[in-house]
């Protein structure tokens, strides 16, 4: 009776039996990168790993700040000797400056989820390029 009475009309109007895409923001975050012409990112830990699996290692990646662990040693080297101008970062909200290798004045803020993805700006590319 109580199944009937509670149950019953509560799981077939009070709940919702759809499912979001789980890898949505992280393939937002590696079109974001691709798209802005970096196959190189550093930052937060669950946005950075999960990017290069998605992108097929096309884009590497390095993690940066919290937590500091270390998964993928010979990649992180790679991305850590990449120049500033040629590395996009994300971090899960405001990044913290200390991390992010040129003022942040010279990066394109572009905010994916609950991320902010930190680009060089163009000029500060195009200035290193001569």
């Amino acid at each position: 009776m109580w199944f009937g009475a509670v149950v019953l009309p509560w799981s077939l109007g009070g709940v919702d039996y759809s499912v979001d895409d789980p890898d949505a923001p992280v393939d937002e975050l590696v079109e974001v990168v691709r798209s802005s012409g970096f196959d190189r990112l550093a930052g937060y830990y669950w946005a950075v790993l999960p990017a290069e699996f998605v992108s097929n290692q096309e884009i590497r990646v390095a993690t940066a700040g919290h937590p500091p662990v270390v998964l993928l040693a010979e990649t992180q080297r790679e991305v850590e000797s990449t120049p500033p101008e040629d590395l996009a970062m994300v971090f899960l909200g405001d990044a913290p400056e200390p991390l992010l290798r040129l003022p942040l004045h010279a990066y394109d803020i572009v905010g994916v989820g609950n991320w902010k993805v930190y680009l060089p700006a163009a000029d500060v590319r195009a200035a290193a390029g001569q």
